[in-house]
């Protein structure tokens, strides 16, 4: 690999060039040593090095496998979270949607026993909920509200919308 190759190979923040406000003297030429090691290496070196700190299997490319080295060498030497600021990021990501998607999305409200309903091309329409991912239609049980949804109208199209469910208002 070339000089002008390797530089494209890592991220900007973990590249021998890069200058911390905080890794001053000795240590930081330590580390940036170590970074241009790194570089320096081809992909079967690179993945033995990899393979060797972190263990298991790898089937990721070179960059990827720099930047965990990397990241994990400057951890290594210049400490890395302590117990305070892992526990506030883990209250962080229990609480923050964008952190955390899956708290995000609505749970299923359906409870056993419901019964949705709505007029739908001059007839009323009901769905009742038989148990966990159970809706019964017309004496037959679908996993999910939208596949009952697509049995009454023939196309495809949230469950949620059609019964109003907790979200805007449906024209069909």
């Amino acid at each position: 690999m070339k000089k002008d190759e390797i530089a494209g190979c890592y991220s900007p923040v973990i590249t021998a060039s890069y200058r911390s406000k905080r890794m001053k003297g000795p240590m930081e030429d330590d580390i940036r040593q170590a970074i241009d090691r790194l570089a320096a290496l081809d992909h079967e070196a690179l993945k033995s090095e990899y393979l060797s700190r972190f263990g298991g299997s790898t089937t990721f490319g070179d960059v990827f496998m720099r930047r965990r080295l990397a990241q994990q060498l400057q951890e290594d030497r210049l400490g890395g979270l302590t117990p305070t600021e892992i526990e506030i990021l883990s209250r962080v990501i229990r609480k923050d949607a964008r952190a955390n998607p899956r708290a995000s999305r609505k749970a299923n409200p359906a409870v056993r026993g419901v019964t949705y309903t709505r007029m739908y091309k001059g007839r009323l329409v009901s769905v009742r909920v038989a148990g966990y991912n159970q809706f019964e239609y017309e004496g037959r049980l679908y996993p999910s509200l939208t596949a009952c949804v697509k049995e009454i109208t023939g196309m495809h199209y949230s469950g949620r919308k059609f019964f109003r469910l907790g979200g805007a208002p449906c024209n069909k």
